[in-house]
């Protein structure tokens, strides 16, 4: 996919993470954001993430305890999530495409965008199952 084209996109070696951002990238200007929203017809933050995975955890603060937080953000692979906030309650998650963008659901006013972290920089990251 497109994804791959991104600088320093080193995905994950796991199909589950291709396929989510796949996913996520299908929905990019074309889905609305719907605060509460968990499907295609209008997602928030950790209902993008929930979809794309197809994890049962719904909130970020659920989100968050799905691996070792780490703090160098600029080397997340693709496929890492990353989250805004406290280390137990963020308050925004976003899913990385590598080399420091990602696909996320913004807000109401910009829905589901690829955004730079320089913008808007995270606190830290997690790669499920690790």
């Amino acid at each position: 996919g497109e994804w791959r084209n991104y600088k320093g996109g080193n995905a994950v070696n796991n199909s589950i993470y291709n396929n989510a951002i796949e996913t996520a990238l299908s929905f990019v200007g074309k889905v609305p954001y719907v605060w509460g929203g968990a499907s295609p017809s209008g997602f928030d933050c950790s209902g993008l993430v929930k979809y794309c995975y197809g994890i049962s955890q719904r909130t970020t603060y659920t989100q968050q305890t799905l691996g070792t937080h780490r703090y160098d953000v600029w080397n997340a692979p693709a496929g890492a999530l990353y989250f805004w906030g406290s280390e137990s309650a963020p308050y925004h998650v976003a899913i990385s495409l590598g080399g420091g963008q990602t696909v996320q659901a913004m807000n109401e006013n910009d829905g589901i965008q690829v955004i730079g972290i320089t913008y808007f920089m995270p606190s830290y990251y997690v790669i499920i199952g690790q």
